[in-house]
């Protein structure tokens, strides 16, 4: 009798404890689901203040305020598709084997400024 008195409230005690353990992580995921909540929010807000400072109509104003003016004609620049980036010799632009140099010769200095490039990354 003293046994199964013992094994009964010993089982309440670990149920009591079990259901406390229960609703402190409860409590804590409710902190953890407002913390998210308001960093949500902070994330929105701060994407949209990077869009409205980045909006073509704030940047025209702002370059109007410091006394900037537009163009009077536009160019667009365009880079060759042909050259990879890695290309030794490029320079960054225009193809990698030159057709000709400043004197008209096919290939005339570019073996000797070839040897100089090549070693370069």
């Amino acid at each position: 009798m003293w046994g199964f008195g013992i094994v009964t409230a010993l089982s309440v005690f670990i149920a009591v404890a079990f259901h406390v353990v229960l609703a402190q992580s409860e409590f804590q995921l409710d902190r953890l689901s407002r913390q998210t909540a308001v960093a949500q929010r902070r994330y929105e807000h701060a994407r949209l203040s990077v869009a409205q400072l980045g909006s073509p109509a704030r940047i025209v104003a702002r370059a109007e305020q410091l006394g900037m003016e537009p163009a009077d004609d536009i160019r667009y620049l365009t880079a060759p598709i042909d050259v990879a980036p890695g290309d030794v010799g490029s320079g960054g632009g225009g193809s990698s084997t030159p057709t000709e140099d400043p004197t008209g010769e096919p290939g005339g200095e570019w073996e000797k400024v070839k040897r100089h490039l090549a070693a370069q990354p």
